[in-house]
């Protein structure tokens, strides 16, 4: 086969992989991030969540046994960071703290973007 229908072909696979949706609804830059990821009860803790930049509104969240997630938070370019007192009553443990980046904020439910975790030291 000649050079030239060779590189052809290859452009046309690179250009048809391209235009595959991806499986994933999360985009690659969604993230949350508690800091400190160890905190003692009563204590506080700055959680950001990175989304799309397109993405107007996002929710934070935790496991409803530590209950400090803040609700729905609206994005500026896809981010925001917000600060969370912890429960002073809150038992030791690790905890999950989620991030839902909402792309469409009428949809009935929606599960979380992405999640870290928060130790209650």
């Amino acid at each position: 086969m000649p050079t030239f229908s060779r590189t052809i072909i290859l452009c046309s696979m690179a250009l048809a992989a391209l235009a595959v949706p991806q499986g994933s609804s999360a985009d690659a830059r969604d993230a949350i991030k508690p800091d400190p990821s160890q905190v003692a009860p009563g204590g506080s803790v700055e959680v950001t969540l990175s989304c799309s930049p397109s993405t107007p509104t996002g929710m934070i969240g935790s496991d409803p046994a530590l209950n400090i997630g803040s609700g729905e938070v609206a994005l500026t370019n896809g981010y925001t960071s917000v600060v969370l007192t912890v429960p002073k009553d809150a038992p030791k443990g690790q905890y999950m703290i989620y991030g839902y980046c909402e792309n469409d904020p009428k949809a009935e439910s929606i599960s979380p973007s992405v999640e870290s975790t928060l130790t209650i030291v």
